[in-house]
């Protein structure tokens, strides 16, 4: 692939090989690159902010990806699904793993992030029935409810591991706004956990487990939608959901997408944040304690903290035309790959990008969720996750410690998350200095 500048026709400098080896790695979710991810993505903005990788033009400038978000027309939301490299990863497996590649990517290509207009439009109304104001409010309670009860469990030991509490918490909130009993979310979690494995890795056993989860995903959700079928008086948001298969035209199988993409979006980003978020506020102690003193400040801390950890780093797009892009032609074909968590942090846009600072005046142009069309539909409710999940830390363990600062990462290089965060919690907070 050549990228040429619109004026001049020339190439544009060319990736030292070693960030265009490290930048692969990051793509491939490799752990020691996902830990230097900012660098790497601080790297290639200093090159040029739309840049050849050999495998996808990266944009990491924040004018660039913010001008491409708004380009549904040039842009496909197809890449995950037709794009170049999907196809070369597909092309990479032996017959089995693609096989099951192609059946995963398959009923993906139903989730309403993966279409273009007018499919697009038709699912994310459906979609946005899970999301309504009304809704996302009357989750909060229940979401300081699960924060007490799991942090009531983990205080007995000396060390907790938060990335307990980053994940299960998203998880049982989206659990009560789609209507899954609280049994079943461990084994939702896991088959979110092996196909988001798959997504960064060609090889065959994450493959075939991603398919496994798949199916068994898809007849859970199967029996969830008949089970509604039966009970024609029910009025919880599946059966909602299901009443639009006769007014949006939607099919069972589109249905059954957009269920799987509301469980497994619904919590995986908002534990990214909390999880990340969290390391980076008790990485130096005056910034938990100035929170602690001012808890007033927490909704604009999370609005920092979405700028710096953005839990979706990137999103995936296919030029469906040659197209101009900061100065530089994107042929048709190309995927790209619109970098939030690098234009997050581009100097030019935020000073000290790699510094939480509350603040800060820019703060508010975060990409952390896009932008136009496909705005993430889930952003009140991972707002509200973060923000009680915060104020339930200060309330009831002011003095909580980082145990260890150290970090590795796993996960891939969209949904880069901790392996693990060990914390003190410090001693609980009596009632009434907790104000409850």
């Amino acid at each position: 692939m050549i990228i040429m500048s619109s004026r001049q026709q020339v190439t544009p400098t060319r990736l030292p090989e070693r960030l265009r080896l490290e930048l692969g790695q990051l793509l491939a979710g490799e752990p020691p690159a996902l830990a230097r991810a900012p660098e790497l993505y601080h790297a290639a903005r200093a090159i040029s902010p739309v840049l050849d990788t050999g495998q996808a033009v990266l944009v990491t400038g924040h004018a660039a990806v913010h001008e491409a978000l708004l380009d549904s027309r040039r842009l496909s939301n197809r890449a995950l699904v037709t794009g170049a490299r999907v196809q070369a990863a597909r092309r990479l497996m032996a017959p089995e793993p693609r096989i099951a590649f192609d059946e995963v990517i398959g009923f993906e290509g139903n989730f309403p992030s993966r279409n273009d207009a007018p499919d697009h439009a038709r699912l994310r109304r459906i979609a946005h029935r899970a999301f309504t104001p009304r809704r996302i409010a009357e989750l909060e309670s229940s979401t300081r409810r699960h924060v007490d009860r799991t942090l009531a469990e983990m205080d007995s030991a000396d060390v907790v591991d938060c990335t307990t509490l980053a994940s299960s918490v998203p998880l049982m909130v989206v659990g009560d706004l789609l209507g899954v009993p609280a049994p079943d979310l461990d084994m939702i979690h896991g088959w979110s956990l092996k196909l988001g494995a798959a997504n960064a890795s060609t090889e065959t056993e994450p493959m075939l487990q991603a398919r496994d989860a798949l199916r068994e995903f898809r007849a859970y959700v199967a029996e969830r939608l008949a089970s509604n079928r039966r009970q024609p008086d029910a009025t919880d948001l599946i059966t909602m959901l299901m009443g639009a298969e006769a007014e949006e035209r939607v099919s069972e199988e589109e249905l059954a997408a957009l269920f799987v993409q509301l469980l497994f979006a619904g919590h995986e980003t908002s534990a990214t944040l909390i999880g990340s978020g969290l390391r980076e506020l008790l990485l130096v102690g005056d910034r938990w304690r100035a929170l602690v003193a001012a808890p007033s400040m927490i909704p604009i801390v999370v609005e920092e903290l979405l700028r710096l950890v953005s839990p979706s780093q990137f999103v995936s797009r296919n030029a469906t035309e040659t197209m101009p892009l900061a100065g530089v032609t994107i042929p048709a074909g190309a995927d790209v790959l619109l970098v939030l968590a690098a234009a997050n942090r581009d100097p030019s846009v935020f000073a000290g990008p790699d510094q939480l600072d509350v603040e800060r005046p820019a703060t508010g142009r975060h990409l952390a969720f896009g932008l136009g069309p496909h705005f993430c539909l889930g952003a009140a409710l991972t707002r509200l996750e973060a923000r009680v999940v915060f104020e339930q830390l200060i309330a009831l363990y002011p003095g909580i410690e980082l145990a260890d600062l150290s970090a590795t990462w796993q996960g891939g290089a969209m949904l880069r998350r901790l392996e693990r965060l060990p914390v003190s919690l410090g001693t609980r907070a009596r009632s009434s200095d907790a104000g409850r």
